[in-house]
């Protein structure tokens, strides 16, 4: 077996196994406070030597089909590897179709944790989002921009906007021996945060009622059709990545 061979196994292994123990770990307080499944996946593509991709994704079996991974509600997608013998981390994006419920910040947090107690060296994404500075600030909170290549000099004196336009909407995640304790700091208060929006929404619901209507039983013939779409569309979602 050639060395770079057993490094992505090892690799693998590893991110598969901690993957695993996060969700088992955070399953229920996820249902809790958002309602949705916790599930996470890795998948290994052929045509990508020694990397992987690691996907964290909320479900709620009764949703119809979407466009993310495997029909979930959010999902975050990293891509892992050995690249000179160093372990590295690449986003490829975090999604939703349920806006305004931090749903997105939930898998990428994990994402992280996965990241860091992963030991995972280099840790980069590219901020291409609607409101870069927005998510500077928010989502990305614990990256800082990526100012390799540039004299600090340019960054001096502007904007979070301007510093990312410069960068190219590059940020990179530092590894420290404190990283995890500053992630579960961070995770409370998103925790804290998903939870005051979910005690809002129930107070305001409770005003204005409304009977629910009783969930349709879906036909295991349209169960079969479902996950064949599912499986077609999972293929769709890891090819949009490939450049």
């Amino acid at each position: 077996m050639r060395k770079s061979t057993r490094k992505k196994n090892i690799l693998f292994e590893t991110l598969k196994r901690n993957g695993g123990d996060i969700v088992d770990k955070y399953i229920d307080i996820v249902k809790e406070f958002t309602g949705y499944d916790l599930y996470f996946d890795v998948v290994i593509p052929d045509e990508l030597k020694d990397a992987m991709y690691c996907i964290f994704y909320l479900k709620d079996e009764t949703q119809q089909s979407t466009s993310l991974w495997d029909d979930s509600i959010a999902v975050s997608t990293f891509l892992y590897l050995n690249d000179d013998q160093i372990k590295e981390g690449i986003g490829k994006g975090v999604k939703t179709i349920v806006p305004g419920k931090n749903l997105g910040s939930i898998v990428f947090h994990l994402q992280l944790l996965l990241s860091i107690i992963s030991g995972i060296q280099h840790l980069g994404l590219s901020n291409f989002t609607d409101d870069p500075g927005r998510a500077t600030k928010g989502i990305y909170s614990l990256f800082e921009i990526d100012k390799r290549g540039h004299s600090g000099s340019d960054f001096v004196g502007k904007s979070v906007d301007e510093q990312i336009h410069l960068s190219e909407g590059e940020m990179r995640f530092i590894l420290r021996s404190d990283s995890e304790e500053i992630w579960e700091t961070k995770w409370k208060e998103l925790m804290d945060k998903v939870g005051r929006a979910s005690i809002n929404k129930s107070k305001k619901s409770k005003k204005s009622k409304k009977p629910k209507k009783p969930k349709k039983k879906i036909p295991k013939k349209s169960l079969r059709k479902r996950r064949n779409k599912q499986k077609e569309g999972n293929k769709s979602y890891v090819k949009s990545f490939k450049k």
